[in-house]
């Protein structure tokens, strides 16, 4: 494995490329993985609210049909003369 070698201007210190290039490659890791999790974040966030919507839409529909039994019993008890 051939190692190239620079000397920092500020530090004077040497600096293999193989270190700065693992250093990069752990770095870009680190980042993907940040964006996984916070891709995964969203989608659970999706589908809580896809949960929501579908609680709200099914009360609704229960709400809907009261109000049908409520205006069919009206109906039949004016019918009747109630």
């Amino acid at each position: 494995l051939e190692t190239t070698v620079f000397v920092d201007a500020t530090t004077h210190s040497a600096v293999s490329v193989t270190i700065l290039s693992r250093l990069f490659i752990k770095s870009q890791r680190q980042h993907l993985g940040k964006l996984e999790l916070e891709q995964r974040r969203r989608a659970q966030e999706q589908q809580q609210l896809v949960g929501k919507l579908v609680l709200v839409q099914s009360r609704m529909v229960l709400v809907q049909s009261r109000m049908v039994l409520v205006q069919v019993d009206w109906t039949w008890s004016a019918g009747c003369g109630w």
